[in-house]
């Protein structure tokens, strides 16, 4: 994005122009009118924004001072007076820029005005500065200064003591400053992407933002798109004032989305989309199938205080980790390990919250390869105790057996007089002893919920476009004593129907893709996907799903499949640091320091060509865009290199900034557009709707 600033200021005419300081009179001059080019090459000179100076008496302007356009013999600056022992003069940039050095014109003028010496600190924030030149002895008009780092903040510093910080006189005085762009990054708030985000009625904020490629599901640096999607987590539903920033209603859901048609302006061409009424907003994305007594739980690990092996033990929470009827016959259970694979085993555990309405007797059926259940016997499950947690009651031997699909059908229970079938857990493990996913269905479930199944929610996490179908890695989310917990990794599966979501016809699954490791760790997958099938440059055939490891910090763990098995999670591998295998519990910490969200991205050209990028906050809260690179999805990665440091704490109360990602989309191979989140700590501070809504930035690679 290419921006030219004219400059039409003519100084003699300024009638605000500060009165000349006793002793010395600087006349300004008017500067010839010029087109200023942004600097993107190196060797550009760098506009500088504003020059502050503190504790100090300025003669001359100094604003006309930094014009870009005028020569170095025109309107000097002297400073005076100063309150402490060093004079600081702090040069402020639109931007982070690669500072390759900086051009010091002295004072050429009468009287001994001239600086001796000067140390030069440097910062991407007002604050923290970095000292790079110390005492440099500087010419009697132009030094050439290296600086060779980036910054947004430049002071030179100076002795107030003449003799000293001058060649003697009463004042410290300077003609010009010049700054060079070196190689390597620009880093530019990106306010048009942002400010699209702030909206004052409907759609008022959201957290979690992702996104995707409609068109042709293609979401690499440069690929083109007639729709884009957004999905957003936590979302404010409800008006604004314009005057005030002061949101009317705290209405808040769990999720919503967002479409992008290209437009005039980016803002134009966004609208965003929930269920029900800004009135009576609601959720897209509902956590039904995650919680009660739904089938799905006898597949899943939640309940579980182990995940990747028979000898787990249940515990007996009442809600959310087992199975229950409403209906006394025709029911019965199915399991779906989705490709025909060898059995090594089948183990039960019975329910444990109320054994008595624990299945008694039932039937085992595994599906042929001509399509028909045929019976594997009729077993009896112990009951269990409320003893809880508590181990399996049952292990059935299935060597020999390969199928796709198994069925239980329960014939009683333990009750005098029935009521409801219940069943904990199922585990089915292939001929090595490797535990595979099922996914469970019944025909028939008991819909329950107490006080922590009511605080349900999703949270979606990165996702990916295979075909006409949206794949997403919602997150079961439920409430607390440490405010909230993740109870699962799920999937969802949308169809895509004319560039929208048809999300009435969502299906949800179960996954394996939370678990905890022996070391006392735990892995979350779904923070990031890159999908490397559709690159039209690269001859690999997977979609790389990326997660961390909770163990100590942070670490990037990553799996990996093939589009067509994307459902298929005993297809799934895992990196263990040398290759990729099939259990997940191996996966090995890649770096530590990542967000909950974060992003990989493949780089087709210019100064990173054929790298891979990982884009993060590091360690999700510390206000630290960074970024790290590696020659394969799976790395190893480079230390993280800072790009930007967030400033919404500066701004607002009580505001904190998370989990920053590329947008390859919206980004080329030399300008990266990355986005983070912001929020605060307070509903009283969230009153502000300008604080809940993705900021964006725009980095710019300088060869």
């Amino acid at each position: 994005m290419l921006m030219l600033t004219t400059w039409w200021v003519l100084l003699s005419c300024r009638d605000d122009a500060p009165p000349p300081q006793t002793g010395l009179e600087i006349v300004l001059e008017a500067v010839e009118p010029c087109t200023v080019h942004p600097a993107r090459t190196a060797g550009d000179t760098v506009v500088v924004k504003s020059l502050r100076i503190d504790d100090a008496v300025v003669t001359g302007d100094p604003d006309a001072f930094i014009h870009p356009c005028k020569a170095t013999t025109q309107n000097p600056l002297a400073v005076s007076e100063g309150i402490r022992n060093t004079f600081i003069m702090e040069f402020q940039f639109d931007g982070i820029y690669p500072l390759a050095d900086m051009d010091l014109t002295n004072w050429l003028g009468e009287g001994d005005y001239a600086l001796q010496a000067i140390s030069v600190d440097v910062s991407i924030e007002p604050r923290g500065f970095s000292r790079v030149v110390q005492q440099l002895p500087l010419d009697a008009q132009t030094t050439r200064v290296p600086i060779n780092r980036a910054a947004r903040y430049v002071r030179i510093v100076f002795s107030t003591q003449p003799g000293t910080g001058n060649t003697g006189g009463e004042y410290f005085g300077l003609n010009a400053v010049r700054f060079t762009l070196g190689s390597g990054k620009i880093v530019l708030e990106e306010d048009d992407l942002s400010h699209a985000f702030r909206r004052y009625e409907g759609w008022s904020g959201a957290d979690g933002i992702f996104s995707f490629n409609l068109t042709d599901g293609r979401t690499h640096i440069g690929a083109d798109f007639e729709r884009l999607l957004f999905i957003f987590s936590d979302t404010f539903i409800g008006p604004s004032g314009t005057h005030n920033h002061v949101r009317q209603t705290m209405r808040l859901i769990n999720n919503t989305l967002g479409y992008y048609t290209p437009a005039e302006t980016f803002s134009e061409g966004l609208e965003f989309v929930y269920a029900g009424t800004e009135a009576l907003p609601r959720n897209l994305f509902e956590p039904d199938y995650y919680i009660g007594y739904h089938a799905s739980n006898l597949s899943d690990f939640d309940g579980f205080d182990r995940t990747d092996s028979p000898q787990a033990r249940l515990d007996n929470r009442a809600l959310g980790a087992m199975w229950r009827s409403t209906m006394q016959t025709d029911i019965s259970l199915s399991f779906s390990l989705h490709e025909r694979l060898p059995l090594g085993a089948a183990y039960l555990w019975n329910d444990n919250v109320d054994p008595s309405f624990g299945i008694q007797t039932f039937e085992l059926l595994a599906k042929t390869e001509h399509g028909e259940f045929e019976s594997l016997g009729v077993y009896t499950l112990p009951q269990a105790t409320t003893d809880a947690p508590t181990p399996y009651q049952l292990a059935i031997d299935l060597e020999g057996v390969e199928t796709e699909s198994l069925k239980i059908i329960p014939f009683d229970n333990y009750e005098s007089t029935f009521t409801h079938f219940a069943l904990g857990k199922v585990m089915f493990t292939g001929e090595e002893g490797r535990v595979l996913h099922a996914q469970s269905a019944a025909t028939d479930s008991l819909f329950g919920r107490d006080a922590t199944e009511n605080s349900a929610r999703l949270w979606l996490q990165d996702g990916v476009v295979i075909g006409d179908v949206f794949y997403n890695f919602p997150i079961v989310v439920k409430d607390s004593p440490d405010l909230f917990k993740v109870h699962q990794v799920g999937l969802s599966r949308v169809p895509i129907v004319a560039g929208e979501l048809m999300t009435t016809e969502t299906a949800y699954f179960t996954t394996p893709l939370q678990a905890r490791t022996a070391d006392g760790g735990e892995l979350f997958f779904g923070a990031g996907v890159m999908n490397l099938s559709t690159h039209q440059d690269l001859d690999d055939p997977y979609v790389y799903v990326y997660g961390y490891l909770d163990f100590d910090g942070r670490h990037l763990t990553v799996a990996r499949v093939l589009p067509e098995q994307f459902e298929n999670f005993n297809a799934w591998t895992f990196y263990d640091g040398n290759t990729f295998q099939p259990d997940i519990h191996l996966s090995a910490p890649l770096i530590k320091g990542v967000s909950a969200e974060l992003s990989v991205s493949y780089v087709p050209e210019g100064p990173y060509e054929g790298r891979y990028v990982l884009t993060v906050m590091e360690n999700t809260l510390s206000g630290r865009v960074s970024v790290a690179y590696a020659e394969t999805p799976y790395g190893p990665f480079s230390a993280f290199e800072l790009l930007y440091r967030t400033q919404e704490h500066q701004q607002f109360n009580n505001t904190f900034t998370y989990n920053a990602k590329m947008h390859p989309l919206l980004s080329t191979a030399n300008e990266w557009i990355i986005s983070y989140n912001v929020n605060a700590t307070t509903n009283f501070a969230l009153r502000d709707v300008r604080i809940y809504h993705p900021r964006f930035i725009r980095v710019i690679l300088v060869p």
